[in-house]
């Protein structure tokens, strides 16, 4: 007797390369006109403040519309994010960055100390650590290893904090960074899974955001 099967994945209806490629061109054109609308630009300050009117509220505010359903979260926002800082009154994408849950992903940039869900900003108190103790491309594997499994050990520890014994700054005065510095964020809502994965990659090279990196792990 045949045994019904059943998929272990969803089964989608995938775009042709010419629909996705038509797509990611529209919703990055979007983003760079937000990119220069103030109306649409949530500061890292308002999202710091956040406790006592969340994210999601903010994102209603905009004029935006929940666009997805997580079953033990509820209806969230979906789709890409960017921060950026003006330069010269000019947007400069730092880093792009996707989500089932924007609400959450976008507080936890500048108010997170799990490394998982900061992690734009891990990556840069990572790369500020490495500096601090004279990592170079010359260094030896071992030498990086070490320095690694320290500041590994560091984040595991909660301890990504500047004190007396560190003269560099991590993970809490580089999200004050953020507020001080007046960065911003810009998102797009996207609810097709095909689309939001190659929309990152899409825009960080369109827009050079300097902090992607899409490394295999």
């Amino acid at each position: 007797m045949a045994h019904k099967t059943f998929p272990l994945f969803k089964e989608r209806n995938a775009p042709s390369l010419g629909e996705l490629k038509d797509r990611l061109k529209t919703k990055s054109d979007l983003l760079e006109k937000r990119l220069y609308d103030p109306l649409w630009r949530l500061s890292a300050k308002e999202m710091a403040e956040s406790k006592t009117n969340p994210v999601n509220n903010l994102l209603c505010g905009m004029g935006l519309e929940k666009n997805h359903f997580i079953a033990d979260r509820g209806e969230t926002f979906k789709g890409l994010y960017s921060w950026a800082r003006l330069v010269d009154e000019k947007p400069k994408v730092e880093y792009i960055g996707i989500s089932q849950n924007l609400g959450k992903r976008l507080r936890g940039h500048v108010y997170s100390n799990n490394k998982s869900i900061a992690t734009w900003v891990y990556m840069m108190a990572k790369d500020r650590y490495f500096k601090s103790q004279g990592i170079t491309e010359k260094s030896s594997k071992d030498e990086v290893k070490r320095v690694y499994d320290k500041f590994i050990n560091l984040c595991d520890n909660a301890k990504m904090l500047s004190n007396n014994n560190y003269d560099f700054h991590l993970r809490s005065d580089i999200q004050k960074e953020l507020v001080d510095n007046d960065y911003f964020c810009t998102v797009v809502l996207v609810e097709d899974d095909y689309e939001l994965y190659m929309l990152e990659p899409y825009c960080s090279l369109r827009f050079e955001s300097h902090w992607n990196v899409f490394q295999t792990h």
